[in-house]
């Protein structure tokens, strides 16, 4: 849990339902492809990228959840490399 309380202080004082490590992003453009693709999957409420840290916070719609696999698919169709799924 350590973990999560630590990404809760990095995302925007709300605790994410999950958190997608990715590599490939370099710059902001590609921050906000890869938080347009986790926005588009169903059941993402909104997803919050962090280049720095090279991870996505994603945030499901109440009652909601989403497939991981749709998760990751969404972000390699963009050209990134997702390399784990918390």
């Amino acid at each position: 849990m350590p973990l999560l309380k630590r990404k809760k202080e990095i995302f925007d004082g709300a605790k994410p339902d999950l958190v997608m490590k990715i590599e490939g992003m370099g710059c902001k453009m590609c921050a906000d492809k890869v938080k347009s693709a986790i926005e588009g999957t169903p059941g993402v409420a909104r997803a919050e990228v962090s280049l720095e840290k090279r991870e996505a916070a994603v945030f499901f719609k109440n009652g909601e959840t989403a497939v991981k696999s749709d998760l990751s698919d969404a972000v390699t169709s963009k050209g990134y490399v997702v390399t784990g799924i918390e």
